[in-house]
């Protein structure tokens, strides 16, 4: 995402889908939809929204999807652990 667009972010991953409203200064959770055989876990908190899909099994590695913007406009990255 580039810094200083705003609007409906689509983050699809192996582990799901999060939707995010990205404004200038902040970020909003619209949705986080885990694909089968996994599951979620979201973690709200000034300047920072991280959702990550784990295994239901265990045979995968997470995902996190992570947007932050404490001194800097929300930008959205992607981590496979």
């Amino acid at each position: 995402m580039e810094s200083g667009t705003s609007g409906v972010e689509t983050v699809n991953t192996a582990g799901g889908e999060v939707v995010l409203l990205v404004g200038s200064d902040s970020a909003e959770l619209i949705s986080a939809t885990p694909n089968p055989g996994w599951e979620i876990r979201t973690r709200e908190q000034e300047g920072l929204i991280r959702v990550m899909f784990t295994d239901e099994e265990g045979r995968r590695a997470p995902v996190t999807v992570l947007c932050a913007w404490l001194d800097s406009p929300p930008e959205i990255q992607t981590y496979r652990d």
